[in-house]
């Protein structure tokens, strides 16, 4: 039974409503292991809106999804505790954050979307955040003369080839540099993810993003799916596409 309930976002509230059996059932037709794509068809259904999804930031997508689940009454359950240890008290966040010289702006739904159909290993996933969210002057890190300046522009675009442009020669240079550049330049990038946290605690692992536990003293993460939100029956039915 679907017990429907406003969630208010950063900058908008929205009502997920039950998805219908076909729209589920086309979740299937996605690759199993592609969670991003599957989580925007989802939250496409769900929120009826297409566009929306692309739009939110991963952490909103993910706090629409664990939302899902218990108004769901699904009877997915963890071991110890429940979705809650993955929720964080902060639910505002600005849109971009500086660090130094460098902004660093929100991961986004067609960003994330992006970077599941180019990333095989926790590296890419990393670089191709650091990619899609810096911009500002990045000299120090990718000119060797400071007379020669680097400066990366916001990257909003949500169109497919520019979008793949931008990530092809930003992850170009990334690969570049130093180690000990890398890890500065990664430092930075944490303490601007840092700033823009709400909602949900992402990071990632060789298959994508996966969310922290917040409460207590267990470090452990989980991987949460768009179809865990589904029915036993409907579950089953799309296990069956594998």
């Amino acid at each position: 039974m679907w017990n429907p309930i406003a969630l208010s976002l950063r900058h908008e509230q929205v009502t997920p409503k039950e998805i219908e059996i076909g729209q589920a059932i086309a979740i299937g037709d996605i690759p199993q292991d592609a969670y991003e794509l599957r989580l925007t068809a989802f939250l496409a259904a769900v929120l009826q809106d297409p566009a929306l999804p692309l739009r939110l930031t991963v952490q909103e997508r993910y706090y629409i999804l664990l939302n899902c689940l218990v108004i769901s009454n699904s009877d997915y359950t963890m071991d110890a505790g429940d979705v809650s240890e993955f929720l964080l008290p902060t639910t505002t966040a600005p849109d971009t954050t500086q660090v130094e010289t460098i902004y660093i702006q929100q991961l986004r739904g067609h960003h994330a979307d992006f970077l599941q159909s180019n990333c095989e290993n926790v590296y890419d996933w990393i670089a191709g955040q650091m990619a899609m969210q810096l911009y500002g002057d990045m000299t120090e890190y990718f000119s060797d003369t400071k007379d020669k300046a680097v400066l990366w522009s916001q990257l909003t675009t949500e169109n497919p080839g520019e979008l793949s442009a931008a990530f092809a020669d930003r992850f170009k240079q990334i690969n570049s540099i130093t180690e000990s550049k890398f890890e500065r330049l990664y430092a930075v990038f944490c303490a601007g993810a840092d700033n823009l946290a709400h909602l949900v605690d992402i990071s990632v692992d060789k298959h994508g993003f996966i969310l922290n536990s917040t409460g207590g003293d267990d470090d452990r993460a989980a991987r949460f799916r768009a179809v865990q939100s589904l029915s036993g029956t409907t579950q089953r039915l799309i296990e069956c596409f594998v």
